[in-house]
């Protein structure tokens, strides 16, 4: 078996830092968004500008959507509409990251990725909306015809665009022997239409700026439920009540159970769930590929103070961490030979 590789926001931070940050996104949503007046009424009529003042906005639409469940009356009111403006608000942050530089920027680390991922039946699992890793990888399985599995089949073809229909068992098929794409927090590329959940295929990188303003459909299809764009302790929420997320959740688990190894690319460390997880199997080898500064603000960056930082938040012992701090994380190539070291290491 192969390995699981975590891809986090530090991919797009290395080619355009000004960019591929939340902020950046938040703050150019917020210029557009028609409805942004409502989102600041519940945040002290403030904007969004972090993932912890959209958790707050979470927080009273809780109560609605249970009493929603239960079918239990309530009077009309402000929540009914925050709960609908919320997800087009999240998805249009979401839209935002998509296409802000070509995937041919880091094509030569795509291939070098690509080519591990297929001859050792790895895995990759994404943290990013983004689509600079995924179209590349895609032009791949186009031009190679080996298979990355996503749990999408082809589906209905409309009168302005084609789409594929989520198909959970697809996942259980060859589970094994074919390498999985996990967007474990979503993507804009998934929406809702009667066909139950969708993949757009061309769709996406028109939908941010939209000049009408008008954000509350695209194309008939609900928007927003399979992105995951909160405060760390509502994340959890949000990706069990995504049947398409709460599958991606639940095939990283047996993947990693099943694979030798995890590596974690360009990720902070501070998702939680995330980190959870990964602490299930605290014997499992790790290899972790950063920026040569990451924890300059808030601990340090030393290479004891990171393997002290990553022991903790994975809770596991040093000694099997591997660590590499680079100055530009996407010319990393070596990824076969990363648990290699460490053997010599053991023998010498």
């Amino acid at each position: 078996m192969g390995s699981v590789v975590i891809i986090g926001n530090g991919l797009g931070m290395a080619i355009a830092p000004s960019k591929y940050t939340l902020k950046s996104a938040l703050d150019s949503v917020n210029n557009i968004h028609p409805k942004i007046d409502l989102i600041r009424k519940f945040i002290s009529n403030t904007l969004p500008d972090n993932e912890e003042v959209l958790g707050q906005l979470q927080l009273p639409l809780f109560s609605y959507r249970a009493c929603r469940l239960l079918n239990i009356p309530q009077e009309k009111s402000e929540l009914k509409e925050l709960d609908t403006i919320l997800n087009d608000y999240v998805y249009e942050v979401s839209c935002y990251f998509h296409n802000l530089v070509p995937y041919t920027v880091i094509e030569d680390f795509i291939n070098h990725l690509y080519s591990y991922i297929m001859r050792t039946t790895s895995h990759i699992a994404t943290l990013n909306y983004d689509n600079l890793l995924y179209k590349g990888i895609l032009k791949h399985k186009y031009r190679t015809d080996q298979s990355i599995a996503d749990g999408f089949l082809f589906g209905p073809i409309n009168s302005r665009n084609s789409y594929m229909v989520y198909k959970s068992k697809e996942f259980n098929w060859k589970i094994e022997t074919q390498p999985k794409y996990l967007h474990l927090h979503g993507s804009p590329y998934f929406v809702n239409n009667s066909h139950g959940i969708v993949k757009l295929r061309d769709t996406v990188t028109k939908l941010y700026n939209n000049t009408t303003g008008d954000i509350d459909e695209v194309d008939g299809k609900t928007k927003g439920k399979h992105i995951v764009l909160t405060s760390v302790e509502h994340k959890k929420f949000i990706i069990e009540n995504s049947p398409l997320l709460k599958k991606y959740w639940s095939v990283l688990k047996h993947l990693i159970g099943k694979n030798k190894t995890i590596i974690i690319f360009g990720y902070s460390g501070y998702d939680t769930h995330l980190n959870e997880l990964i602490s299930l199997y605290p014997k499992k080898k790790k290899a972790i590929i950063e920026w040569e500064e990451a924890g300059k603000d808030d601990g340090g960056y030393t290479k004891e103070d990171r393997l002290e930082f990553w022991s903790k938040r994975l809770k596991t012992h040093e000694s099997n961490i591997i660590l590499e701090q680079m100055a530009n994380i996407t010319e990393f190539t070596a990824w076969d030979s990363l648990f290699e070291k460490k053997k010599q290491a053991a023998t010498a």
